[in-house]
């Protein structure tokens, strides 16, 4: 029997640029469906310009828009309007990251698909949604990290604050809730027939990622600090501790067994009762185990550890997490087939689901392959070149 991946038949056209569009359509991709990403011409979407540059195209660029097709396409021209309206009647799903009134400005956004597609489902993702004071404001991810309160409370006890190392709210708030809630809306159409308008805005994304921290404060009024609340770091069962060779070691004995488990390895009875120590007692505890953690390198602590199920881990950087034999055998990381390597879909189903892996397209590549399955013939292909419509492999034709 032939497998067949979840999204398979499902058609996605892509409006959005740069991180959270692109990495949201790269899974629905990863899933089975196809994604048309809709391009200007003049460039197309800005991430094809970051550097490092491999092979003509941008690293950053290739490692999101794998197997998708680009169309490069004028939507402020009538004509461009009216081809997108066409693959929006073949569309299922719409994902677009224009600023609030930008696409009912150049006639594409929800209310227009539906004249031709009523059960579209149709996704905004911006920075602050399609409301609110803040609705017109630019930002990027630590901007709405800035916002959320998430900076606030990451770094150093001393109060010095960190940026995350990874883009939390674009990617995690902003692309992975819009395939949530895309998913959601699908599912909704098979048993009602209704598509579904989405307004994901990564602020709230953000937001919704502390439930706890929210609902301490809350009950409290206790503020997170750096380094200085339960997950960062205030308790000593709970934290980072250097090694002799400058490396770290995570610490994350929460539950009481695993911290009675390290202090019977580190031969230290009289740290069990402190274990979400404050204060002062606090701070003795932590000053200990780092006295203690200064007294090997990381991977002879490691090695000390091996199967003490104590939750100590080594604190890697990402070429060791690349090498990582944990990572290696699990498949994360794609080296085969394609110039620059890519992060599979993480979630394993029974049987593999990730779609086969293309590069991802030149600008406007897959324009003529496209517009042709809409009944566009060549003259018309060549005529919209050279109007500016599209950008097409004809050349352009002389006046």
């Amino acid at each position: 029997m032939e497998h067949r991946l979840p999204l398979d038949n499902i058609l996605v056209l892509d409006l959005t640029r740069l991180l959270p569009g692109g990495y949201a359509t790269m899974v629905l991709r990863d899933l089975g469906a196809s994604v048309i990403k809709i391009e200007n011409p003049d460039g197309g979407d800005e991430l094809r310009a970051m550097k490092p540059i491999q092979e003509g195209k941008s690293v950053f660029f290739s490692a999101i828009n794998r197997g998708k097709k680009s169309v490069a396409l004028n939507l402020k021209h009538h004509k461009g309007r009216e081809i997108f309206l066409r693959l929006a009647q073949r569309a299922d799903v719409i994902v677009e990251s224009y600023r609030p009134g930008v696409a009912a400005r150049l006639g594409v956004d929800c209310e227009s698909v539906r004249q031709v597609k009523r059960d579209i489902v149709y996704c905004s993702i911006t920075g602050y949604g399609q409301d609110g004071p803040r609705k017109d404001e630019a930002g990027h991810d630590i901007n709405y990290l800035g916002y959320a309160g998430v900076i606030s409370m990451t770094g150093l006890a001393d109060g010095t604050l960190c940026i995350p190392g990874v883009q939390i709210a674009d990617i995690g708030c902003g692309a992975l809730m819009a395939v949530t809630g895309i998913l959601a809306a699908l599912y909704k159409r098979t048993v009602t027939g209704e598509g579904e308008y989405l307004d994901v805005s990564m602020l709230d994304g953000a937001v919704s990622w502390m439930p706890f921290q929210i609902a301490e404060y809350c009950v409290t009024g206790n503020v997170p600090a750096p380094g200085n609340w339960t997950l960062t770091g205030k308790h000593p069962c709970y934290n980072v501790y250097q090694a002799k060779d400058r490396e770290y070691v995570a610490v994350g004995a929460l539950e009481r067994k695993f911290w009675v488990n390290l202090c019977d390895a580190l031969g230290r009875p009289e740290l069990v009762d402190l274990q979400f120590a404050e204060g002062a007692e606090g701070e003795s505890a932590k000053t200990l185990l780092a006295s203690i953690f200064a007294a090997r390198t990381r991977d002879d602590w490691i090695a000390f550890f091996e199967g003490k199920d104590v939750c100590v881990t080594a604190v890697c950087t990402l070429d060791e997490t690349i090498r990582d034999p944990h990572v290696t055998y699990r498949n994360v990381i794609d080296r085969t087939g394609a110039p620059v390597p890519y992060v599979r879909f993480p979630v394993k189903f029974r049987a593999p689901v990730c779609a086969k892996c293309d590069p991802a397209p030149a600008l406007g590549e897959h324009t003529n392959e496209i517009l042709s399955s809409l009944g566009y013939i060549e003259r018309e292909l060549r005529d919209l070149a050279a109007s500016g419509t599209v950008v097409s492999s004809f050349p352009a034709t002389t006046k």
